[in-house]
């Protein structure tokens, strides 16, 4: 083999590498968007739609570029489902900690009375032990509402700053059982 034919099937495995790693990274966008979307596949943890405080819904919104919509509390409240994976569902309800990886908690927002009209689904999925070590190894996705594809996904710094204050309950705000009992 001369040193040009070396040069171009390392850049072939190269592209092929770079491009199995894409495919694998749009794969695992669609797993997550899909199954943080099938809520009947998760158990629902509010009975009643939860109204969020306003500082939390313009907090819990797509990321930029996306035009500001009236229920990210300019001036109707947004509302909220909670939904969780099996494997989380009693941590939610009782406050406790420690979630195993792979539990996913799934918030559907949406305007007052309107709870088929998902806005955006905020998604959290614990993660292996060293992920984040700081924010509880969470991994936070925002999916688009309407479309269902992931918005974003990683460690996202204002669903980071919000959870931080829950660190007792492994960062999982339980405004929504408080209210409901």
């Amino acid at each position: 083999m001369n040193a040009r034919s070396i040069t171009s099937h390392f850049a072939g495995l190269l592209f092929t590498g770079a491009f199995m790693i894409a495919y694998a990274a749009g794969s695992l966008d669609f797993f997550i968007a899909e199954q943080a979307t099938t809520t009947d596949r998760l158990i629902r943890i509010t009975e009643e739609p939860h109204e969020m405080a306003d500082s939390t819904a313009g907090l819990c919104l797509v990321p930029i570029g996306r035009p500001h919509k009236l229920h990210e509390g300019f001036s109707t409240p947004a509302y909220c489902h909670v939904y969780a994976s099996r494997d989380a569902e009693y941590l939610v309800r009782t406050g406790g900690s420690n979630y195993p990886v792979g539990a996913l908690i799934v918030k559907t927002k949406f305007p007052k009375n309107h709870p088929k009209r998902i806005e955006i689904y905020t998604v959290m999925r614990k993660m292996h032990s060293g992920y984040d070590v700081e924010n509880g190894d969470w991994e936070y996705s925002v999916i688009d509402g309407r479309t269902r594809r992931l918005q974003s996904r990683g460690r996202i710094d204002s669903c980071i700053e919000c959870h931080a204050a829950y660190s007792k309950t492994d960062y999982i705000t339980r405004a929504y059982i408080a209210e409901n009992g």
